[in-house]
């Protein structure tokens, strides 16, 4: 026979391989939740397995592009189309490099690439700058819903909130500064401030 004598098989230990019935437990579970139409709870089960997976296989295999496939598809599904886009993506580029071209996951996600836009660069806004003296419901708006939120398109949801809300206060401290301005500049007011000075050197004389 053949004895083997690598740093694996001389380990008096058995590996623990029970990191994959975990994951195809969780992969069961995401099954089950597609097949009752609830996409959310199959996103997280998949993402959950995929995790797990990733304990278990290096960095690049091609099981966790294959399972980030699946992801993808759920993901897709559930209407989150940038992450879904970005699983595709990186499932791709390790496919590309340990499949054959015909590769059913390969073809799919090289086809949903082409047909979902990519992400267009973000620009600055008024809510990417450090906020100060923001009114306490603005807060509790933003903190209620990123607190109640669960996957990642609800997050986002709750960031484009909290941003409109941060926005909208801007504009109306604008507004109300640009209407004092306009109040203070007015020729009603400078008359009367004139009439009231006026008075004042008068009365200054008579005493």
């Amino acid at each position: 026979g053949f004895a083997c004598c690598c740093a694996a098989c001389s380990t008096p230990e058995a590996e623990d391989f029970s990191w994959r019935e975990r994951a195809e437990a969780l992969d069961q579970q995401a099954r089950q939740a597609a097949n009752a139409g609830n996409w959310r709870a199959a996103v997280v089960a998949c993402s959950a397995a995929l995790d797990v997976l990733r304990s278990g296989y290096a960095k690049g295999d091609v099981e966790l592009a294959r399972e980030q496939c699946k992801l993808a598809g759920l993901t897709f599904q559930a209407g989150d189309v940038l992450h879904a886009r970005e699983h595709w993506l990186a499932a791709a580029e390790t496919l590309k490099l340990l499949t054959v071209p015909e590769d059913p996951d390969l073809l799919e996600a090289e086809e949903m690439l082409r047909r979902l836009p990519a992400a267009k660069p973000r620009h600055k806004s008024s809510c990417d700058v450090q906020q100060v003296n923001r009114p306490k419901a603005d807060a509790h708006f933003a903190e209620q819903r990123f607190g109640t939120a669960s996957s990642h398109s609800e997050v986002k949801s709750a960031m484009r909130r909290m941003c409109a809300s941060f926005e909208a206060a801007d504009r109306q401290h604008v507004a109300q500064k640009a209407a004092t301005n306009r109040a203070a500049d007015s020729p009603h007011v400078a008359k009367k401030a004139a009439t009231n000075k006026a008075t004042q050197v008068s009365d200054a004389f008579k005493g």
